[in-house]
């Protein structure tokens, strides 16, 4: 019972996704139900017509075969229009899926996507969205289309005899309910262990190329490679299980249509001995119910994709109903940067304190120096100040605002912050630098780019700031990037600076450069600096050393 009512949850949630899609579902299954009952009516056709000439009636053959050669050609054009609703509404439904997906993801960053897996987050945006079209295209307008179909049919041929329509009636029902229920149960787990291993398997190969250097440098290439080939070994047996399933069905539904033909020739053929249905009564029936499979049938193997498909539903729901860390402030109040402080924070990511009553009072014309051992809350309170997570206790205030109240948005276009790890996009040094700032002019670009100390590098590039990033041909160095980073920042013109680590990977020459840049810029700014380099805080008025679970 209670997997019952989980997967009525599920496909609740699932059809929420498509309730603004209701007109096209409804013209899928009505253009779909009326094709199926044409292509059932034409093996129809042939057997009434067939039992006239038994019967030596008189018959037009031009009408007959431009009826059938009618209901075939009209039967092609529903078909056609059923799917092009159905995909509709599928990739429709897709890209809607997807656009959800990443503004979930957006909520949840940075805080609650550390600890995520990103093998995991992959095939849940790759793979499983794509699976869940077998729910939409593949699911709903078949079951439904099954059930006007089969209803059809057994009033058609309930005129004839009411035991044709009892024996249509409880074998469509087996393939419909029964098939599906006992490849339900045999698959139940299946599908949530075949996604896991696929996981798994894109988790561990994304982690090998991203730490292939280290890998090779300390010859970890055998051991890694018999990981990868005992998880790939995994996800082939799962996935050898869940087609095994697939299989049994086909044939186990196979098996059940072949019977019912036999035991419906026999109640035919014993009606027809009686007297009690004439050749009429005898073939027609007969071919219409030996074609009226092809909706139920198509019902008894939605199980085994069902399976697979719910594991992916329940993945990507399970992402919907994640709660981020920081709930995104859009209502708040706008400000412009005037001053910051701190009032008794207090912040912990365990149970044991990470930063203890720390109070800070910052005004322009301000460079502030953080400095400290690694894991001592230095990046921590910066992540605060940009409101990635909130305090336990205590408070943060810009212009005498706590920043739960301010707008989010708001609140990072007054920050220009640049983290210890640097991303740059597939594309230009032009587009990665407009990030910042999308209007940025040229001579805007080359004044961030002086101030960086990168724009020599650009211009001797032969595209200049139309170069292709291309970090497989190794074009820029960790420290080229760094400098990219702060362009960034100075492209962005806030007037509340936060760099950590901004000098970590920059020799001694560009630091100095870069140093000098950030002194110029103090005025009516606020600059802080965090980094354990002695050299990269000398231009700071004032240096606050961090201890774990200081007080200040």
């Amino acid at each position: 019972m209670n997997k019952l009512k989980h997967y009525k949850y599920l496909i609740k949630e699932l059809l929420k996704l498509v309730s603004n899609l209701k007109i096209q579902m409804i013209c899928a299954i009505f253009f779909g139900a009326l094709g199926h009952i044409f292509a059932t009516l034409i093996p129809g056709l042939g057997g009434l017509y067939l039992a006239k000439l038994i019967l030596k009636e008189e018959i037009n053959f031009k009408m007959a075969v431009l009826s059938i050669i009618g209901l075939g050609i009209i039967r092609a054009i529903f078909k056609y229009i059923e799917q092009l609703f159905n995909h509709y509404v599928a990739f429709k439904t897709l890209a809607t899926i997807r656009d959800k997906v990443f503004k979930k993801l957006r909520e949840l960053s940075p805080a609650k996507m550390q600890e995520k897996n990103k093998g995991e987050l992959i095939s849940i945006i790759t793979a499983d969205i794509e699976l869940l079209e077998v729910f939409y295209a593949h699911t709903i307008s078949p079951v439904c289309i099954a059930l006007i179909h089969s209803f059809v049919f057994f009033m058609i041929l309930l005129k004839y005899s009411y035991i044709y329509s009892l024996i249509l009636l409880l074998f469509h029902l087996i393939l419909a309910i029964i098939v599906p229920i006992i490849t339900e149960k045999s698959a139940r787990n299946i599908g949530k262990i075949q996604r896991g291993d696929l996981s798994r398997l894109n988790s561990k190969i994304l982690e090998t190329f991203k730490g292939l250097k280290e890998i090779i440098n300390y010859n970890y290439e055998d051991k890694r490679l018999e990981e990868i080939n005992n998880l790939t070994k995994k996800l082939n047996q799962s996935t050898k299980k869940l087609s095994q399933k697939s299989a049994n069905n086909f044939s186990i539904t196979s098996a059940i249509i072949i019977f019912s033909n036999f035991v419906f020739i026999m109640a035919a053929s014993i009606l027809f001995i009686e007297g009690k249905v004439d050749e009429v009564g005898l073939i027609f029936p007969f071919a219409i119910f030996i074609s009226s499979f092809g909706p139920t049938s198509a019902l008894s193997s939605l199980a085994n994709n069902l399976v697979l498909t719910f594991a992916c539903g329940e993945r990507v729901l399970g992402l919907f109903n994640e709660k981020p860390v920081v709930e995104e402030n859009i209502e708040g109040e706008k400000i412009e940067y005037d001053n910051l402080s701190t009032r008794d924070l207090c912040f912990s990511y365990d149970d044991k304190k990470l930063i203890e009553k720390f109070n800070l009072d910052l005004k322009l014309d301000e460079v502030i120096g953080l400095s400290g051992k690694s894991g001592c809350g230095k990046s921590t309170i910066i992540k605060l100040i940009m409101r990635f997570f909130d305090p336990d206790k205590g408070e943060i205030l810009i212009n005498n605002n706590n920043l739960k109240n301010i707008n989010t948005t708001n609140l990072r276009d007054n920050i220009s912050y640049t983290s210890q790890e640097t991303h740059l996009f597939k594309g230009t040094i032009r587009e990665n630098l407009l990030i910042a700032k999308e209007d940025a002019t040229e001579e805007e670009l080359i004044e961030a780019s002086k101030k960086a100390n990168i724009y020599e590098f650009i211009r001797s590039l032969d595209k200049g700031f139309d170069t292709e990033i291309v970090k497989e041909n190794k074009l820029l160095s960790t420290g080229q990037i760094q400098r990219l980073a702060l362009a960034r920042m100075f492209l962005r013109k806030s007037k509340l600076y936060i760099l950590d680590e901004p000098t970590a990977n920059i020799d001694a020459l560009n630091e100095g450069i870069i140093l000098k840049s950030l002194h110029d810029e103090k005025k009516n700014k606020t600059i802080i600096i965090s980094s354990h380099r002695k050299s990269s805080l000398r231009i700071c008025d004032e240096i606050i050393k961090f201890n774990r679970g200081m007080e200040s």
